[in-house]
């Protein structure tokens, strides 16, 4: 078991609105303005009501070469995760030469010399730091980085899990609009986040990680999937989600035994929080700061599990209380672990 410390968020600077991204689609596709009242139910279909983007609107929605788009998204998730470890690293209390492993998660960004090492320095951490890069996990990358963390953490030896992602660099309005790929354009956000986890228990509130388990579904690898083109990435999804996040939240060995109180379940949309539940792996109450987190900032990727675990920070369930963290991926990917409240 380990601890997991008080994340540190970094927003991205530009918000907007759900139903500005709609005007913006219809604009950019020059659709005709009839269509914008079904296009604004789609987007509210997703749970999102706002989103932060590093880079402005018209920007965003710009058509670009995938050069352009990637050095952007470099630029974005260095930036990010600079600013979410640092303030993770403050919220522990650890100085950033105590780091002994560095897990960087994205997966938007393509660079050589990694994320990760363009963020070493700037975090502070020592050049003998061990790093291990996570780049294609996507949605599940937080959750995945955690369950590592639980095992890599030593007395004395404080594990930094930190990252970002530049979704809005999936936003190119092209001419695919197929219903799987069209509603990330109303749903993904940019942001960055981190936590450091311990296994010292620290003196103030924490969430205790108990143990971990995951569930690749078998011949499943096209049902959420990324994709590179001249233009940049896409992520596209295909029927079948529903089915199967029941499949491997059902896979799950202490799901009949084990009742959590609260969850930090990574908002992939709101749809995906109702699967959950109603594959019997959480609750409407359970749910309450992942569909606070998906209205405010969207789906911003693997970090986003970070984001909903400051929510029980900010607003703590009762002491000694069960709690699960899940995040589903590309693959189809389930990673979960079981986690505990301390106060």
């Amino acid at each position: 078991m380990s601890f997991l410390h008080r994340p540190g968020i970094a927003e991205a600077p530009h918000e907007y609105e759900n139903e500005e991204v709609v005007d913006a689609v219809v604009r950019g596709l020059k659709y005709d303005p009839s269509r914008r009242e079904g296009l604004v139910r789609f987007a509210a279909n997703t749970g999102v009501k706002t989103r932060r983007f590093s880079r402005s609107l018209p920007e965003v929605c710009e058509t670009a070469h995938y050069e352009v788009h990637n050095d952007a998204s470099v630029n974005a998730v260095v930036d990010l995760t600079i600013e979410a470890g640092q303030k993770a690293m403050a919220n522990a209390g650890v100085h950033p030469h105590e780091v002994a492993v560095y897990i960087h998660i994205h997966a938007t960004g393509r660079t050589a010399p990694s994320g990760a090492d363009k963020t070493i320095k700037p975090l502070g951490l020592s050049p003998h730091v061990q790093v291990i890069p996570m780049t294609e996990l996507a949605c599940a990358g937080g959750a995945n980085a955690l369950a590592l963390a639980n095992r890599l953490a030593e007395p004395g030896k404080p594990v930094l899990v930190a990252g970002a992602e530049d979704l809005s660099s999936s936003f190119q309005l092209h001419k695919d609009h197929k219903p799987g790929h069209f509603a990330f354009k109303f749903l993904f956000g940019d942001g960055g986040a981190a936590a450091v986890v311990t296994a010292d228990r620290p003196g103030g509130p924490c969430l205790e990680i108990l143990d971990s388990d995951r569930y690749l579904l078998p011949e499943s690898l096209s049902l959420f999937r990324g994709r590179f083109d001249h233009l940049g990435p896409h992520f596209d999804s295909e029927k079948g989600i529903k089915e199967a996040v029941g499949k491997v939240v059902r896979k799950l060995p202490w799901l009949d035994s084990w009742k959590p109180e609260f969850g930090v379940v990574h908002p992939g949309s709101r749809p995906i929080l109702d699967w959950v539940i109603e594959a019997g792996g959480s609750s409407d109450h359970a749910n309450r700061y992942s569909v606070d987190v998906l209205s405010r900032r969207g789906n911003c990727g693997g970090p986003t599990v970070f984001m909903v675990a400051a929510k029980a920070f900010d607003d703590p369930p009762p002491a000694d209380a069960p709690g699960t963290l899940l995040a589903f991926g590309p693959g189809f990917r389930l990673e979960a672990s079981r986690v505990r409240w301390l106060s």
